[in-house]
């Protein structure tokens, strides 16, 4: 996964753990989250949380990678 990745919720998490996004949504992957990632790694490299612009009110979500995948890159 990296920056600008479309994603959808993952299709093996029939129950999704965040209730907020559904089943339908594509978004983009706009960034990570730099405090999971080692100090002065790159959180793309060091398993950071992506962060996902699903809409304009859900617009940085932080996922879990299991919760999500990419569909084009």
């Amino acid at each position: 996964m990296k920056v600008g990745d479309l994603v959808r919720p993952a299709q093996h998490n029939h129950k999704f753990n965040a209730p907020l996004v559904e089943e339908g949504w594509v978004g983009m992957i706009i960034d990570f989250a730099h405090e999971d990632c080692a100090p002065g790694g790159r959180p793309d490299v060091w398993g950071g949380n992506p962060i996902v612009y699903w809409n304009p009110e859900f617009s940085s979500e932080i996922e879990y990678p299991d919760q999500i995948e990419v569909i084009s890159d």
